[in-house]
């Protein structure tokens, strides 16, 4: 494990109570998508382990998005968590609308922003 990777995964394993391969996997993934800076998963499976092969590293991908439920409200906390204490925060909204064939998609998002970022 890079380092940057293994501090997340310290990070992660102190919120999540979730199997140890499966902290590990996430701290990688997260790491990977911030190197390659795009959501596009052939590219993060490329960047996510230089052992394995890259069709194994996306079909693991595939695997955990299709067969583990992410409780939202816990990833919330641990973003929370893990963010530095701010007297002042600044919260974001955003409103988003538009349609899919019939279907009508209506989304409201509140983010914490943080240094030039924000998180949902």
């Amino acid at each position: 494990m890079s380092p940057q990777t293994n501090d997340l995964y310290s990070a992660l394993q102190w919120h999540l109570p979730w199997h140890k391969a499966r902290v590990k996997f996430v701290a990688s993934f997260i790491v990977a998508l911030l190197q390659v800076t795009t959501v596009n998963l052939i590219r993060i499976a490329n960047g996510l382990n230089g052992q394995a092969d890259k069709k194994s590293n996306y079909r693991r991908i595939q695997r955990f998005f299709a067969l583990f439920e992410i409780d939202s409200d816990q990833i919330a906390q641990i973003i929370v968590a893990l963010l530095p204490v701010q007297r002042n925060g600044l919260v974001t909204l955003d409103r988003m609308h538009w349609q899919f064939g019939k279907l009508q998609i209506n989304i409201l998002l509140v983010g914490l922003v943080f240094q030039g970022g924000a998180f949902p």
